[in-house]
């Protein structure tokens, strides 16, 4: 095995948008920091993947900004997986970490993956430092609609009665709406939307093709949006959504998770994930009983911990 830090050429299918160098690159400037891919010293082929950046003082952590960071490999070999955590510690010690935390992937992106890893980091003698449930399903031939609950599907029929229209948004005015309506309604209930939109302008540029924007609109008004991100070739990532006060008799988010998962079936993606729900592992049992509504499962997403020194 070659380690390298410097510039990939292009993305391999199996590495995120979190974990490429240009996001790494977007949210670690001016931080002591390290992105290490290593690659195979007879083929020069990309195989495992992981950045870490100082936060507080001799503790790095991966990611520094970020729904997920920590390793993530081509292949699943034990020694491998074994060897690149040994060397990603050599090099965190050498730029003076005291400190690593690591925030992998939800499990079912590759539960193969998942379990291997947590086998390595715990026998390296990582600890969990965190854990919440992420909820997400497995895009397949069969419609979203054989699993939600009867009252959602009567929901997602009052819906279609109406006219309501999904659409993915083309233009900046149209993902501006979209926006709004989805910091309006966390604005409803009290909380700030964390990304502002010239920086989701700035995620656009960056990964051509991969964020999107829909909107679920009856009689020419946007009803609900979702912004989205392919952020690996096989899992689209619902980032945000939320609909407009005066819809609650539609429940409009309904119709947009059908047509969202239908859209996903369509473009190839093996996973529809719609993010955590919970906060520092404290569950939030109505988001989770909405979301299981719908169909979709819970899994865990964990973050590890080490002193090394």
């Amino acid at each position: 095995m070659m380690l390298i830090n410097n510039e990939l050429q292009g993305r391999p299918e199996w590495l995120s948008i979190f974990n490429t160098r240009r996001f790494f690159e977007m949210h670690s400037t001016g931080q002591n920091s390290i992105y290490l891919a290593m690659q195979d010293e007879e083929n020069a082929s990309l195989q495992a993947v992981v950045h870490l950046t100082e936060s507080d003082k001799d503790e790095f952590v991966s990611p520094f900004r970020g729904t997920y960071g920590g390793y993530e490999f081509s292949r699943i070999d034990m020694r491998f997986v074994e060897q690149v955590i040994h060397e990603t510690e050599s090099a965190a010690l050498e730029r003076g970490a005291k400190k690593i935390t690591l925030v992998q992937a939800p499990s079912s992106h590759d539960f193969s993956s998942s379990a291997c890893c947590f086998n390595a980091l715990h026998r390296a003698g990582y600890h969990i430092s965190g854990q919440e449930l992420n909820h997400s399903v497995a895009v397949t031939e069969a419609p979203l609609m054989e699993r939600i609950n009867r009252a959602n599907q009567k929901r997602w029929r009052k819906c279609e009665r109406e006219g309501f229209v999904f659409a993915e948004e083309q233009d900046v005015e149209g993902f501006r709406k979209v926006y709004e309506v989805i910091r309006e309604n966390r604005a409803s209930n009290g909380i700030q939307i964390s990304m502002s939109f010239e920086g989701l302008m700035e995620m656009h540029a960056n990964f051509p093709g991969k964020v999107h924007f829909f909107s679920c609109s009856e009689q020419g008004k946007i009803a609900a949006g979702a912004i989205c991100i392919a952020i690996r070739s096989d899992i689209l990532y619902v980032f945000y959504w939320g609909d407009v006060t005066g819809y609650e008799q539609y429940s409009p988010v309904v119709y947009l998770a059908e047509n969202l998962y239908s859209y996903a079936m369509g473009a190839g993606f093996k996973v529809l994930d719609i993010g955590t729900s919970t906060l520092h592992g404290v569950p939030n049992y109505g988001l989770i009983k909405f979301k299981e509504a719908l169909g979709f499962q819970a899994s865990l997403k964990l973050s590890f911990s080490k002193a090394l020194a």
